[in-house]
């Protein structure tokens, strides 16, 4: 990163991709920084800037000087991501840049510090809620209703079912031609049967009670 274009970064709102801390001395490696990290990973992944107060003013900063390789690898082994820095001088004062990766889709950040799974609020870090952290958890998690019963076909549905199903569709979108057609292209079409095999709503729909 060039002077100009940290100039223009730091001239940004700072948010859950953004945070500055004047750390002008010190900075706790085993806290602070670990807990930031993960929260900042967390919410996206982002950045974490040392050395620039909280008006935005560049005060420079010699926390970790001459150790940012050990702090990256002690990063690396508590959070398990990846993360990188630069030391830039900026008007002769030194900022180090912490690169923050996002957390994996489903999977959460932990951190070692005094946060188990930090998040941000405003200026500050706390836990994170139980219904943010589901929502996280839950992101991969599988549509049931999409998902494939191998064992069943169409000879497996309440045929009285489908043909209800049928004049129901027609009438609610006032396309008479579905009434017309053979119920397996209808089905078919309607994404509730794929390669011959029935998806788990068609089940639940149109299925005969021996099929639970």
């Amino acid at each position: 990163m060039t002077e100009e274009e940290f100039l223009a970064l730091i001239k940004s709102p700072e948010g859950k991709n953004l945070e500055f801390k004047s750390a002008q001395h010190t900075f706790s490696e085993n806290t602070a920084l670990v807990d930031y990290c993960a929260a900042i990973a967390n919410e996206g992944g982002g950045k974490l800037i040392l050395g620039v107060s909280n008006t935005r003013k560049v005060i420079g900063s010699i926390a970790f000087k001459g150790t940012i390789n050990k702090v990256l690898i002690n990063l690396y082994q508590k959070l398990k991501i990846k993360v990188t820095a630069e030391e830039l001088l900026c008007s002769s004062k030194r900022v180090i840049i912490f690169n923050i990766p996002p957390r994996q889709l489903g999977q959460l950040v932990k951190s070692t510090g005094n946060y188990t799974y930090p998040m941000r609020v405003g200026e500050s870090l706390v836990e994170m809620d139980t219904a943010t952290m589901k929502g996280i958890l839950n992101e991969n998690e599988p549509d049931f209703t999409n998902g494939i019963v191998g064992n069943l076909t169409y000879e497996d549905l309440n045929k009285e079912a489908v043909s209800k199903f049928k004049s129901l569709l027609s009438k609610k979108s006032g396309r008479r031609e579905y009434l017309s057609k053979i119920d397996q292209q209808l089905l078919s079409d309607l994404g509730l049967i794929h390669n011959g095999k029935l998806i788990n709503a068609a089940v639940v729909l149109l299925g005969k009670k021996s099929n639970y």
